[in-house]
């Protein structure tokens, strides 16, 4: 909901009295505190508000920092960061709004354009564009992340299979468990990303996904999630799980300016 507290003043040049400097410029005020001030656009809208409005929502879950000092992880948690560029996207400090995130994976879609992603979505009944490079950007991925992982497999002759068995003994199979990674700074990264970039129910499984950006954090290389974290978004609406990416919205929210009068 939109508040106008200005308006232009257009006070007459014979006034012989000085008046106060005045400010032309419109402030509006943004508020959001309930499902009835969504506005669906569309049948595809209405059906995912009325979904969304049964769901249970969270803020993303972290590891605290003194977790990993204790388990002498830190270290090496921050240089796996640093090199796949997540370094700024890990810092996890946001708090968020229900009804925020309620719009935004309502009116959330994307498209391509020539060789860009476009993606739509609202804050506060206001559409908003950014292309996949700079979602990735607003989220707090480095600018120079990659946005395809199929380069891994270009440059790096990256093979699920091949990986996952140079990183466990389980054989391959569509739930394979993050507790029979071998080395314990990539088991540990596997849970964060099990609970920060696609947040799941069961911590253990470790998707597609999820191996190529272990792979990426082996070999160094900047990669962002975007485009699959845009995928999983999408199908938490229908989803069981709590939507736990409020802080992500608050983040793009910032980035965009929305919540400049909120």
């Amino acid at each position: 909901m939109s508040v106008d507290l200005g308006h232009r003043d257009t006070d007459s040049q014979e006034d012989a009295t000085p008046a106060l400097p005045r400010s032309h410029v419109q402030t509006r005020i943004r508020v959001l505190t309930s499902v009835k001030q969504l506005v669906p656009r569309n049948d595809y809208e209405r059906e995912a508000l009325d979904l969304l409005n049964n769901q249970t929502y969270h803020h993303v879950r972290i590891f605290e920092t003194f977790f990993f000092i204790r388990m002498g992880l830190k270290a090496d948690i921050t240089r796996a960061f640093s090199h796949l560029g997540w370094y700024n996207f890990a810092d996890m400090t946001e708090q968020g709004s229900k009804f925020l995130i309620m719009e935004f994976l309502m009116s959330l879609s994307f498209e391509e354009s020539g060789n860009t992603i476009e993606i739509y979505f609202r804050f506060f009944d206001e559409q908003y564009k950014l292309t996949a490079r700079e979602l990735s950007v607003a989220l707090g991925f480095d600018k120079k992340c990659l946005l395809d992982p199929s380069v891994l497999a270009k440059t790096y002759k990256y093979d699920q299979t091949t990986w996952w068995n140079e990183i466990s003994e389980e054989p391959m199979s569509s739930k394979n468990s993050i507790v029979s990674v071998h080395h314990p700074t990539l088991r540990m990264l596997a849970k964060w990303i099990c609970m920060v970039v696609h947040s799941c129910s069961d911590l253990r499984l470790c998707s597609c996904p999820k191996l190529q950006y272990l792979f990426a954090m082996a070999k160094k290389t900047k990669l962002s999630p975007v485009m699959s974290m845009l995928a999983h978004w999408q199908k938490m609406i229908a989803d069981r799980s709590p939507i736990d990416i409020t802080t992500l919205v608050t983040r793009i929210s910032t980035h965009v300016k929305a919540l400049d009068n909120a």
